[in-house]
């Protein structure tokens, strides 16, 4: 689930808890690594990546809006 990004606010100030954001910032780019280097592994084997890396796009959307949330918060 994407989390729409107000640059502007602190997260507390919309409602979101900090922690939880951290949580899934960490969550997210463990994925994302976890994600490229399987990717990597599949176009050294040949594979058709197309929607491997539509969903890894999306992941890495999703992680820089959480980290914008974080950084408006600083």
């Amino acid at each position: 689930m994407a989390v729409s990004v107000l640059p502007e606010m602190a997260p507390e100030a919309i409602g979101i808890d900090r922690s939880r954001l951290e949580q899934r910032a960490s969550v997210l780019y463990l994925r994302l690594e976890d994600g490229y280097a399987q990717i990597e592994r599949a176009l050294d084997d040949g594979q058709d990546v197309a929607r491997w890396e539509d969903v890894w796009q999306r992941l890495l959307r999703e992680y820089e809006q959480v980290c914008d949330l974080l950084a408006a918060a600083h």
